[in-house]
This record gives C-alpha cells, structure tokens and sequence, in this order.
C-alpha cells in the first residue's frame, strides 16, 4: 500500500527529520491499522522524510484512521478513508493535517467483491498518504 514519492516535491526542512510515533484506528477500521502503519512508514522513507533514528527525530506525526467507509454490494466500489494526522515539532503548536481521500476499484480488479473491495480500500489508503505528502511539502 506504500505510495511511491516520485511525483511529491519534498520539503527540505523536513527531510531526514520525521518520525511516526503513534498510528491509531476507530474499531472499524482497526483491521487496517497495521497495514496502513507500514504503508505511511515506508512511503515516508521513499519521500525522505523518515528519520534514521526515531527517538531524535525532530517532527512527530500521529496518524489516526478515523474511517474506511467500505460500501456493501456493486461492481464498482469506491471506498473512503478519512484520516487525522498530526504533525508536532520542535517549536510552535502541532498541526492538524485531516485528509478525505477516495479509492475505487471496477469489476476489473477482480471478480469477487471481497477482492475488489481490498483494491479499493488500498487504494483509498495510499490516496489518502499521497494527499498528506503534498501537504507535507507545503509545511513552514
């Protein structure tokens, strides 16, 4: 589920500097909680921004997966994942990142909807980690 950071203009002041120190998710979407972690973790790294050594990173973010909205029944499955992240560092207050983000997946992603419901609920987790890298390159 990682997002490659190719396409992601990453900002200097973050690179080398972040750790995610906590990854949550509601009772309905703590199925994907651990898949999600390794997912930001990892497209973190690819971007640059993960910090060799946790504990002296100087930004935090914590991510909370508040909602994969999975619908029931239709070839066509879009999925939503609603995501609160946070981003604290060294001075000033956190930030509060929020992020909506939409994934689909067609009966050509498979021929079961458990298979096309996966599809789509990755997909709408690895547009939902893209949004967050652009505004990560937008942070002051």
């Amino acid at each position: 589920m990682a997002v490659s950071a190719d396409a992601v203009q990453v900002n200097p002041k973050l690179r080398g500097a972040v750790a995610v120190t906590s990854v949550t998710a509601t009772k309905d979407a703590s199925a994907h909680s651990t898949a999600f972690r390794q997912a930001l973790e990892t497209t973190l790294s690819r971007a640059g921004y993960l910090a060799p050594n946790a504990g002296a990173a100087r930004y935090k973010v914590t991510a909370e997966l508040r909602q994969l909205e999975q619908p029931l029944g239709s070839a066509d499955l879009n999925v939503t994942s609603e995501v609160q992240y946070t981003l604290a560092g060294p001075s000033g207050p956190a930030q509060n990142l929020p992020v909506l983000a939409v994934g689909s997946a067609t009966a050509n992603d498979g021929f079961g909807a458990g298979q096309r419901m996966r599809v789509a609920s990755e997909r709408a987790i690895q547009e939902n980690i893209k949004v967050f890298l652009n505004q990560l390159a937008d942070v002051e």
